[in-house]
């Protein structure tokens, strides 16, 4: 999709000044009516124009082109117009500069063209590097596209009901969502051949590739070009075919590998080629994980895993020196909060979720049910009707858990929890909290109800429990003291309810929707009704989620903040390259706050947003996981936490997960992101 297609000319657009002026007209004292766009701070002087903009944001194509087998639509008048000079114009308009043959439909399109010959002669090509690799691009849409292989990353999401698929480009959505439609199957008649395709111009391409047969319309409309070469009969239909084909059979050109040495004939088959390359240190990669999970200490960057690492045997392993022991007994002894009996980090926490329900031990569902959630545009909701999943085969999740579609409610289920979180060494659950009589919309159970079994069952595995408290309705500052209260008196003197440096920890999500001056009320140490030297004074930990964030929590009287969100990238505080200066906010603060980054094994939420497939994050059996977790060791941070434990419906959970049809899964080993946890925890400890 070109750029301009939605792009609105500067003289249509009122900045944030409101005003222009000009000499030649005279003044007017009565206020002109501006419509304002609903999306961003836009104004417009005429509705038209106001329409014509938000189609930017809603991508809405009102305008489609009514030529014969042709589907394309388009977000303006003009642009459909222009568009059809490429069905019924001639190529009238010749590019005037020396040795360039190309012809032009329309004078905007030879004058798009010349604006290229222009600024290549003004000025060299800017080149954009990919922050993964050694490749360049001289466009930035390209660079954009390619590093989505890196990430993952699949931004187009397929629009038909029911379908999941995403794709990293348009032109791969457009090739699949041809799929979808009843009568489009074509198949090859010639005697014996059984190809058969739902896309035309792949089957074009195969009448012409594989039989040499070429429809007579397309002949008569479009002369095939025939090879110049002497004993070369081969014929095209296009300029660039021609080219390729020469360059490939017969001037040899070789592109090489700079790492193998192989050689191509063109360019694109080199980056084809290279893509080998990085799966193969990704391959290392994913090794020297797996070696680690298995009890072997990771190898560095410049070491060779090809010789595998010596697991000593227990009797074998050296006595630890003395002095370094005793160093270690003083630093335990100084950091009590730091590690339990079992092993466990109490400084590593995992967000928990204790809403879901079953039909066995609750009566009905509770969450595995979930309906699909709308978006906040009317176009969108067309697209994905809403639909309700139906557990126990069809549950609102991409992965399959271990325990099946279980209770939250059940002691056996919630030790099973406890064992698991154990053997990841995770130290703290941060339960979804809501006050009594609150739940999550979504939900049939009341949390506060199961919190005593939570905890009594957590002590048992010597875990810790912390609250994550979430925006239910009509929270305000005034609410979330009464919270703390209520909180510190029903479970403060719990031997399972955690406490970092002897103060209650507790999250508050979306903390941003209460303004700081109401938070200042309870955090502040002048703050009318504050909590602070108090036996109700906490570390509050709020959401940062948008540049700025850090220093408005501040100014509320927060202690600490964190990121929560699992998909890199898809707000300020979830893109890692942020994260130093977040935790440098919180260095400079006084007394200096706590920064908790949140790392994720990966994001997938479309059971429940069908339309929120851009934002999916592969989890690259790991990688991903490990790079949110590298990152976080990179800050030395003395709190991580995990997004999550078990939020099922958004695909972030590190809990077991089994293989099953239809469903995600993580490879041979459901106990593979506890492993990996437990790895990266002991890094941290280290």
């Amino acid at each position: 999709m070109d750029e301009d297609e939605y792009s609105s000319s500067e003289e249509d657009e009122i900045g944030w000044e409101g005003e222009e002026s000009s000499s030649d007209e005279p003044a007017v004292t009565s206020p002109r009516t501006l419509y304002s766009c609903q999306y961003c701070s836009a104004t417009f002087r005429k509705h038209a124009k106001l329409a014509r903009h938000l189609l930017t944001h809603t991508k809405e194509r009102p305008y489609h082109c009514t030529f014969p087998g042709c589907e394309k639509c388009f977000g303006r008048k003009d642009h459909l117009t222009r568009h059809m000079l490429s069905h019924n114009a001639e190529f009238l308009f010749d590019c005037p500069y020396e040795g360039c043959q190309k012809k032009f439909k329309s004078e905007y399109n030879l004058n798009r063209h010349i604006k290229k010959h222009v600024q290549k002669e003004s000025q060299p090509p800017q080149l954009y590097k990919c922050s993964y690799c050694d490749l360049t691009f001289t466009k930035k849409q390209q660079l954009r596209k390619h590093e989505f292989l890196h990430t993952g990353i699949k931004p187009y999401p397929c629009s038909f009901p029911g379908c999941f698929q995403a794709f990293f480009s348009q032109a791969r959505l457009t090739i699949h969502e041809k799929t979808h439609k009843e009568g489009s199957e074509c198949v090859c008649s010639v005697t014996g051949c059984n190809f058969s395709t739902s896309n035309v111009d792949e089957f074009k391409k195969h009448l012409e590739m594989v039989h040499r047969i070429v429809k007579r319309s397309e002949t008569t409309a479009n002369p095939r070009i025939l090879c110049t070469v002497p004993g070369c009969g081969h014929t095209f239909i296009s300029k660039q075919s021609l080219a390729n084909h020469i360059a490939v059979y017969h001037h040899r050109r070789k592109y090489k590998c700079e790492v193998c040495g192989k050689e191509y004939a063109q360019p694109s088959s080199l980056s084809r080629h290279r893509v080998v390359h990085r799966a193969e240190e990704q391959e290392q990669k994913r090794k020297r994980m797996l070696a680690a999970l298995t009890g072997r200490k990771r190898a560095e960057p410049t070491q060779s895993i090809s010789v595998p690492d010596k697991v000593l045997k227990k009797e074998e392993a050296p006595q630890k020196d003395t002095v370094n022991a005793s160093k270690e007994e003083n630093r335990q002894r100084q950091r009590p909060h730091l590690r339990g009996k079992k092993g466990v980090n109490y400084n590593v926490h995992a967000f928990y979720y204790p809403w879901y329900g079953s039909e066995a031990v609750n009566g009905e569902w509770s969450h595995w049910n979930h309906l699909t959630l709308p978006h906040w545009t009317e176009a969108v909701n067309r697209q994905y009707p809403q639909r309700q999943h139906q557990p126990p085969d069809d549950i609102a999740a991409r992965f399959y858990p271990s325990l099946g579609p279980y209770s939250s409610t059940d002691p056996a289920v919630i030790e099973d929890h406890m064992k698991q979180l154990v053997e990841a060494g995770v130290g703290v659950l941060a339960i979804s909290w809501y006050p009594p009589h609150s739940r999550d919309d979504s939900a049939l159970i009341f949390v506060d109800d199961f919190v005593p079994l939570i905890l009594d069952i957590a002590a048992k595995y010597d875990e810790k429990v912390c609250f994550h408290i979430e925006p239910y309705k009509d929270r305000s500052a005034a609410s979330v003291r009464s919270d703390i209260v209520y909180i510190i008196d029903k479970y403060g003197s719990h031997p399972a309810f955690y406490r970092y440096q002897n103060k209650p920890l507790m999250y508050i999500y979306d903390s941003y929707i209460i303004p700081f001056s109401e938070w200042r009320t309870i955090f502040s140490p002048q703050g009318a009704s504050t909590i602070r030297n108090t036996p109700y004074d906490i570390i509050a930990v709020g959401l940062v989620v948008q540049n700025g964030d850090c220093d408005s929590l501040a100014k509320g009287g927060f202690n600490g903040f964190y990121t929560y969100f699992a998909a890199q990238g898809f707000v300020f505080s979830s893109t890692l390259h942020h994260w130093p200066a977040l935790k440098e906010c919180a260095k400079r603060l006084q007394p200096p706050a706590l920064f908790i980054p949140s790392v994720g094994p990966g994001y997938d939420d479309s059971p429940v947003r069908p339309w929120n497939m851009a934002n999916t994050r592969a989890r690259r059996d790991g990688a991903y996981y490990e790079e949110m977790w590298n990152a976080a060791l990179d800050l030395e941070s003395e709190v991580v936490s995990i997004t999550s434990f078990n939020e099922w419906h958004e695909g972030s959970q590190i809990e077991k997960a089994v293989v099953k049809k239809g469903y995600e899964n993580y490879g041979r080993d459901p106990s593979l992101y506890l492993k990996l946890t437990k790895r990266m925890v002991e890094q941290m400890r280290e």
